[in-house]
């Protein structure tokens, strides 16, 4: 199991959209809270279980089907790069 680290900007994505979704549903937001305990715990113990992503050297997991998980699975570790709605542009890193 690979500790999992987060970027500064990828945890200010990830609140503002709990904070988005709490707003019209706060059920939604602890659904969608729950989802992504999942993967994160997934892919610390399965760092290649999400698909390859669109940026080389990264992977997406599905944490719900609005919302992707991007991260670099490094040699000692699980760098969360980006949380982001699915519609939304990919983001350069």
């Amino acid at each position: 199991m690979l500790p999992i680290v987060w970027r500064p900007a990828a945890r200010r994505n990830w609140h503002a959209i709990i904070d988005y979704v709490s707003d019209h549903s706060p059920q939604g937001a602890n659904t969608l809270r729950t989802h992504l305990e999942q993967a994160l715990a997934q892919v610390s113990v399965h760092p290649r279980s999400g698909r390859e992503g669109r940026v080389q050297g990264t992977r997406e997991a599905l944490i719900h089907p609005n919302y992707i998980l991007v991260y670099r699975s490094e040699a000692h570790q699980i760098r969360i790069i980006n949380v982001l709605h699915s519609a939304r542009r990919y983001p350069s890193l």
